[in-house]
């Protein structure tokens, strides 16, 4: 790799498009590498997920949890919410 410095003289706009291009190519290929796993296939939900899907608080998704309307998984030391309990929690309107 070379130490040269090289100087450009551009216009203001012509920064912003080379900068722009530059931004959406490297956004391209972050799309192309991260492969999100769909949330369809996903079985157990953390307790941020759960709470997110249900679109309630910390505090509300402890009290489903207390009350039996939404039941937590423990696996190892962390708390996961089943699929199949948080869509049926979501279908029956969660009533503390």
């Amino acid at each position: 790799m070379s130490n040269k410095k090289h100087i450009f003289q551009m216009t203001t706009e012509e920064f912003f498009e080379v900068f722009r291009k530059e931004i959406l190519s490297l956004l391209e290929k972050k799309d192309s590498i991260v492969q999100k796993k769909p949330r369809e296939d996903k079985e157990y939900f953390t307790r941020e997920e759960a709470k997110d899907l249900l679109k309630v608080s910390y505090a509300t998704l402890w009290k489903y949890n207390k009350n039996g309307v939404l039941r937590a998984t423990k696996i190892g030391s962390r708390v996961y919410y089943k699929r199949k309990d948080i869509d049926d929690a979501m279908e029956g309107g969660c009533n503390v």
